[in-house]
């Protein structure tokens, strides 16, 4: 079982951020403290290389993706969220089913998992409005959906997920 990896930062920057938990004592608790949380996944290849580029997710590109006919368990939800927490942005998320459309409803696989985290941040690529650091801005003359790898996803709260994203060059100051 692999706990963790050592980020290849020679690959480029990792987005910081700021991991989303409920905001009242009583929801931290219950989603949180006395929750069952599944540790961090990671996007492994077949050479060993840990992440895959956002175009290789959205294009269905999961040949060399290890596990990725494995169902997923993602705490025991039938749906849950994708929270991003990019440095300048307004806290976004989505939700997405984890089950499939089989009459059993199983689990997804892991590639299905991947591919809602990858589709949701894409979709988080399209938002206009930012506030800070313009190192961090979206869009035209800042990062785009080609600077973007993943390298995996954070259980941060029964029913949360933080994707971990990479970009694949560095900012500078």
């Amino acid at each position: 079982m692999v706990l963790d990896y050592r980020a290849d930062l020679s690959r480029g920057t990792i987005i910081p951020q700021v991991p989303w938990f409920p905001q009242t004592p009583r929801d931290m608790r219950k989603y949180v403290t006395d929750a069952i949380l599944q540790l961090p996944i990671f996007l492994r290849q077949d050479d060993g290389t840990i992440g895959m580029s956002l175009s290789d997710v959205l294009h269905g590109n999961f040949r060399r993706l290890v596990d990725s006919v494995q169902q997923m368990d993602v705490g025991g939800r039938t749906s849950v969220h994708v929270r991003i927490n990019w440095p300048g942005y307004s806290e976004w998320k989505r939700q997405f089913q984890t089950r499939d459309e089989t009459p059993s409803r199983n689990p997804i696989t892991f590639e299905k998992f991947v591919r809602h985290i990858g589709r949701s941040v894409d979709k988080f690529m399209s938002v206009e409005v930012h506030q800070g650091d313009p190192r961090w801005r979206i869009g035209l003359n800042g990062i785009t959906r080609n600077d973007i790898t993943l390298i995996g996803a954070v259980h941060v709260s029964s029913g949360s997920w933080m994707p971990i994203i990479q970009l694949n060059r560095h900012l500078h100051n």
